[in-house]
């Protein structure tokens, strides 16, 4: 499926005119990672869940943008182009440094008394007030950052795909420090249900850290963990969906 660009370069396809019993999915990516992926997600999710996946510039349909470089940006921008489509009930999904982005973006929503999301979909993400223990990668040279994001996340590039990698190393470094620059300033639980997902293998983030995000809620929290380790959200891709299926269902019943 082809993207359908918009006006809102971050959206990757135009909203639709709210409808009685629709919800929307804001979905934000990970680290490296471009927002299409998401669009295969509308035909499992079903016609009344609207996907619209946030592209970051730097990647995809905005490779020739230069990427953002801290989270303050980041989140300001992701803001202005959500802001004007809280007009239907909607769900906010990210995945690693998408998770954080997506908390943040929250907050910033809250901050500007905008509607919130009726459920924060956080995954592959230790809450933000733990610190992260392991060496910063954004730093690293280019092999060094290859090996490392291998090595750390359980991934393998095969060596046809390392011209293409290194072609988006760029961006790839620049969303690494977001998420590694990012200041953890103390701020209220949001008033957001919100549900965590985990993978019980993830060597990055424990089920404990995980669980920490609870206390980023005043709303109701949930765990739900998942086989796998960093990319359970795509070797479990299935079980994900149907997770992130239950719960609108649910969401839309108690806003009928």
């Amino acid at each position: 499926m082809k993207p359908v660009r918009s006006a809102n370069r971050w959206l990757l396809r135009a909203p639709a005119a709210p409808a009685a019993g629709r919800i929307r999915l804001f979905c934000l990516p990970h680290a490296g990672s471009g927002a299409a992926a998401y669009l295969s997600w509308a035909a499992v999710l079903g016609p009344q869940v609207e996907v619209l996946p946030l592209q970051p510039p730097g990647r995809e349909n905005r490779f020739n943008e230069p990427p953002l470089r801290d989270m303050a940006s980041f989140v300001a921008e992701a803001l202005a182009a959500v802001a004007p489509v809280t007009d239907a009930p909607y769900l906010l999904y990210g995945h690693s440094m998408g998770a954080i982005a997506a908390h943040q973006l929250a907050q910033g929503l809250n901050r500007s008394g905008l509607p919130l999301p009726a459920l924060l979909v956080l995954s592959g993400s230790r809450a933000p007030h733990l610190p992260d223990p392991r060496p910063l990668l954004s730093s690293l040279g280019d092999r060094a950052l290859v090996e490392s994001v291998q090595s750390r996340y359980g991934v393998h590039f095969e060596p046809e795909l390392l011209d293409l990698l290194h072609a988006t190393l760029p961006t790839l470094r620049a969303d690494l420090l977001v998420a590694e620059s990012r200041p953890f300033a103390q701020q209220p639980p949001l008033p957001v249900p919100m549900l965590v997902m985990a993978g019980d293998s993830d060597p990055g983030v424990a089920v404990e850290d995980a669980r920490q995000w609870e206390r980023h809620t005043s709303a109701n929290f949930t765990l739900k963990l998942f086989s796998g380790t960093h990319f359970f959200n795509a070797t479990q891709r299935g079980a994900v969906l149907r997770a992130l299926g239950e719960v609108i269902a649910a969401v839309r019943q108690a806003s009928a």
